[in-house]
């Protein structure tokens, strides 16, 4: 946790210091996920489908980089027990903050990217089951962990539609004592407009 603050303090030192240099844009973007928990401690459960949504600012570096802060509300959780049931449903909504860096590559029309970051999601809430139980606080209250994808961004009229795919590799322990060996997965297909 330490070392991820550290870096994400570095990022924003980055930021500032070269504002005089960089554009700046906006994006607002959304999609669907895949979502479950993995680790030692689970056993049969399933992933279930998800969304995220919120806004991008990605500053440009002189080359080919770039620097990516979001801020996502994002549905996460995962399915234990029977496909067809709700009732081993876990439900976790957070507001996650990815750092990511970029690297652009100049292609002609689909402008591709790479990127990988950090990420520390709030939680918001934690239910399971049918009726809705509340199990806030059963779980630990942030989550972090490290973001990988990819897209491209395709000029349309005045604007840019974005279209990306990224894996979220969560770090943190889930439960609120840290004893079990449970994490977030997250893939996520994500598209966005440039305002």
């Amino acid at each position: 946790m330490r070392r991820l603050l550290i870096l994400l303090t570095a990022l924003g030192l980055l930021a500032t210091v070269s504002l005089g240099q960089l554009s700046i844009t906006t994006t607002l973007k959304g999609g669907l996920s895949s979502a479950t928990f993995k680790g030692d401690d689970i056993r049969g459960n399933e992933a279930i489908s998800q969304f995220a949504a919120g806004m991008a600012i990605e500053l440009d570096l002189p080359g080919p980089f770039s620097i990516q802060p979001e801020v996502l509300y994002s549905l996460k959780g995962t399915r234990i027990g029977a496909a067809n049931s709700d009732t081993g449903t876990i439900k976790l909504a957070y507001v996650d903050i990815p750092v990511l860096v970029k690297f652009n590559i100049s292609v002609p029309v689909l402008n591709p990217s790479v990127y990988a970051g950090v990420s520390i999601g709030v939680l918001l809430s934690a239910k399971a089951g049918t009726p809705e139980q509340d199990l806030k606080d059963q779980f630990a209250k942030t989550d972090y962990g490290i973001v990988v994808g990819a897209g491209v961004s395709i000029p349309i009229f005045i604007t840019d539609l974005s279209l990306e795919a990224r894996y979220y590799y969560g770090l943190s322990k889930l439960d609120k004592n840290g004893s079990l060996k449970q994490y977030n997965r997250v893939i996520s297909l994500l598209a966005g407009i440039t305002l």
